[in-house]
């Protein structure tokens, strides 16, 4: 996971929802090995400027 720090974030919910419960707000390098949902559902946004690209992020579901 990397992403550019102040203009490329990953938000993930808990949920279907944009309203469910925020997990976590992540950017840089720093994000936790495992994320655990209450459901079979995680709501994902991936937010960024588009003025620089770097390797971005990869999700594994178990």
């Amino acid at each position: 996971f990397r992403t550019e720090v102040n203009y490329d974030v990953l938000e993930v919910r808990d949920g279907r929802y944009p309203s469910s419960p925020l997990i976590g707000s992540y950017q840089g390098t720093q994000v936790p090995q495992f994320l655990i949902s209450t459901s079979n559902f995680l709501y994902l946004v991936f937010t960024t400027d588009k003025s620089h690209s770097d390797i971005g992020f990869r999700i594994r579901y178990e």
